[in-house]
């Protein structure tokens, strides 16, 4: 879903790291944690991440592919709710 909005991703290439991915939002590079995840009545639910404390944002990957992102308190998103926007891209004067 990022890469279809225009945002530069990056996929780490050992198997074993405190994130998944590196998302370059307005500028910053948030740290993305990649979890499946299942919904059922009482919302979605996805394992604990490996580290609790080393991302920015927890992306809950259903087996349909549906995508629920969950930002930590305090990291600005690029969207609300499920669905992220496309960044605004500001180009300074010169």
């Amino acid at each position: 879903q990022l890469m279809q909005i225009g945002v530069p991703v990056f996929r780490a290439l050992a198997p074993v790291g405190p994130f998944d991915l590196i998302a370059v939002v307005d500028g910053r590079l948030l740290r993305v944690e990649v979890r499946c995840a299942r919904r059922t009545k009482t919302g979605i639910h996805c394992g604990r991440p490996k580290v609790d404390q080393a991302y920015d944002v927890l992306a809950m990957v259903e087996p349909n592919g549906d995508v629920t992102w969950s930002p930590k308190r305090g990291v600005k998103w690029i969207g609300e709710g499920d669905k992220p926007r496309r960044p605004e891209i500001s180009n300074p004067k010169t």
